[in-house]
């Protein structure tokens, strides 16, 4: 399948289900996260990431500010100083690692909340994360299926089918004979 085909393809149908993905630079391959996102600004944050070579900076007042940046179709995270130089070696994290950095920093900067005045401020169990990587050329169709329980998206791969579900997790059936 082509990038620019699938790249409109998996916007479309991905869009109620939490997962994202990442295409690499050439198209030849699409990663696949289970990402539940609870806010328009945790959208941006990561939407602000997908490109290579892009950056995020999360400072928060008298701490180290932190620098997420995407490099080789991966993420890295270190320390900084206000002029953007590093300060610590850059360590690999994953898509769910960044949002959690990102939801820690927006605890810090928000952190009066009406929720955690009456208790009511429980959050919900995260997902267990999964990742996928498929090579582009042998998908062959993506299909979203819609029933009264849940949505899911059906990825026909030429030895294989998967099914991201709704729940995060996914179900993969062997199509070679």
């Amino acid at each position: 399948m082509k990038k620019n085909e699938l790249e409109k393809e998996l916007s479309e149908k991905l869009a109620d289900l939490p997962w994202a993905f990442n295409l690499s630079e050439s198209g030849s391959e699409v990663k696949l996260t289970n990402i539940k996102i609870n806010s328009t600004e945790e959208k941006e944050f990561l939407n602000g990431l997908e490109k290579e070579g892009s950056e995020q900076v999360l400072e928060i007042e008298g701490k180290v500010p932190y620098l997420i940046t995407r490099k080789n179709d991966k993420l890295f995270i270190n320390l900084t100083n206000e002029d953007k130089e590093e300060v610590t070696e850059p360590n690999e994290i994953t898509e769910h690692q960044a949002l959690e950095v990102f939801r820690e920093y927006n605890k810090e900067t928000n952190s009066f909340n009406l929720f955690g005045l009456f208790g009511g401020d429980n959050e919900e169990k995260e997902m267990t994360p999964n990742q996928l990587t498929l090579k582009t050329k042998l998908i062959k169709k993506i299909e979203l299926k819609k029933t009264r329980e849940s949505n899911s998206l059906k990825i026909t791969h030429k030895n294989f089918d998967v099914e991201l579900k709704e729940n995060g997790g996914y179900e993969l059936k062997n199509t070679k004979n």
